[in-house]
């Protein structure tokens, strides 16, 4: 007998299984988790190097094209790019997310220590990031030709201690990082 035969049958029996299956349907839609953002870690490594006063193309041939060609060889690099500026380059490798952050900054490093850098340039850094890290908000204050940058620095400071400390202490707590740039501090 199949259950179209039942259901046509005996109707009360078709109700209450269509009741049931929307009951349980509806609780267990309540309770499945769901995350807009799930909690990935990018395999993201970041090579920085600095050669104080050296000029971009310098950097470029002396500098980051040796590092390039030799991190090329890394397992699992799903892209590379490079910066460079006036004294300072970095290198960004993105990894597959099979591959395993610690053992490619193991890898990394030590083909990095292979390479000969120029008398001069800093020994290179190596950081894992995370595109989560990035600033959500960045806050900037300025000041006309009349406000100086000390009285900028003291308006701020000031203006934080206004609120009371419950208030500032849970906008501290929801924050990763704070930090100032430009502004001068008394010594």
């Amino acid at each position: 007998m199949a259950l179209s035969d039942l259901s046509i049958r005996r109707p009360v029996f078709a109700w209450v299984l269509m009741g049931g299956l929307i009951i349980f349907g509806a609780i267990g839609l309540s309770r499945l988790g769901i995350s807009e953002q799930p909690d990935v870690d990018f395999p993201v490594l970041t090579v920085n190097v600095a050669w104080p006063g050296a000029a971009p193309t310098v950097m470029e041939t002396a500098i980051v094209d040796p590092l390039e060609s030799t991190l090329i060889a890394t397992d699992g690099i799903k892209s590379m790019s490079s910066n460079i500026q006036l004294g300072q380059a970095s290198i960004t490798l993105e990894l597959d997310l099979s591959r395993n952050i610690d053992s490619a900054l193991t890898e990394v490093q030590s083909k990095i220590s292979a390479v000969r850098l120029p008398i001069g340039a800093n020994q290179p850094t190596i950081d894992k990031t995370n595109p989560e890290d990035q600033p959500i908000m960045i806050l900037a204050v300025s000041g006309g030709p009349e406000r100086s940058v000390h009285s900028l620095t003291a308006y701020i400071e000031t203006s934080s201690r206004r609120f009371p400390a419950w208030v500032r202490w849970f906008w501290v707590a929801m924050m990763r990082e704070i930090s100032a740039s430009g502004s001068i501090t008394r010594s």
